[in-house]
């Protein structure tokens, strides 16, 4: 990890120590939590979504529904 510098106004400061208190986290983790969760959301809307995030949402032909089949799908997944 690389250490940096961040500016806060004193009104977020004050919010990010209340929720790092509150969850006992560090400061540092705290934020390191918001920039992984900022991160993965501009992923997934950038169309980077696993098939893990889809799984189940919809249905299909009956032939091949993968929503009823969902163990079966990730075993195939991740025996690779």
């Amino acid at each position: 990890m690389k250490r940096t510098t961040i500016y806060l106004d004193e009104s977020k400061l004050n919010k990010l120590r209340e929720y790092s208190y509150k969850n006992k986290l560090s400061m540092s983790d705290t934020i390191r939590i918001a920039v992984d969760k900022l991160i993965d959301e501009k992923e997934i809307k950038k169309g980077e979504i696993s098939y893990k995030d889809i799984i189940g949402i919809a249905e299909g032909p009956e032939s091949n529904n993968i929503s009823e089949k969902v163990e079966d799908f990730l075993k195939d997944k991740f025996k690779k």
